[in-house]
């Protein structure tokens, strides 16, 4: 990936443990974690969050997207430490970052009930559907579903319990 992001890019592209990133504190006006912090044990994920906060000036944010949901064995044999929306907002209080927003929980029941629908069990039934870049018919299901998905997101996003897969959220740095 980072070959790829050389070729296609111009800056910088380094790879670093993200427990123990080598940046000097107070480097940035804004980090990002999309789906990152979720793969790491929980102790990891503590490291990965206070290493975050280091690096981002105080006033500055970290948008964090991870999974939420109880951790189980059957969700860390897939290589996710999901946490509870509470426990995440707490691990990023406690290394220094306070929350500002949250969006994009990902409610995807309209996505779940097509693939339903679908029949998952048809070769190639989901994914002609869920594949992203598709033309056509499926380009416009797919597009639609993901806006019913917004739909639903409005409506659960005021539930404080509702099930969700992801969890969108921006941090300031005190």
């Amino acid at each position: 990936m980072l070959a790829e992001a050389r070729r296609r890019g111009s800056g910088e592209f380094r790879a670093m443990d993200a427990t123990r990133l080598d940046l000097p504190r107070d480097t940035f006006e804004l980090a990002t974690a999309v789906t990152v912090i979720q793969h790491l044990e929980p102790s990891g994920q503590k490291a990965a969050v206070a290493e975050l906060v280091r690096v981002v000036r105080p006033g500055g944010f970290v948008l964090a997207i991870d999974r939420i949901g109880r951790a189980s064995s059957f969700s860390a044999g897939h290589g996710t430490f999901p946490r509870a929306r509470a426990e995440w907002h707490e691990v990023w209080r406690a290394a220094g970052a306070e929350l500002v927003v949250v969006r994009g929980q990902e409610f995807s029941y309209p996505l779940a009930l097509a693939r339903v629908g679908l029949g998952r069990g048809e070769a190639g039934a989901d994914s002609r559907i869920a594949r992203r870049g598709g033309r056509g018919w499926r380009r416009a299901t797919l597009d639609a579903l993901v806006a019913a998905s917004y739909a639903t997101e409005i409506v659960a996003e005021r539930i404080p319990r509702a099930p969700a897969a992801h969890v969108a959220t921006l941090y300031v740095v005190l």
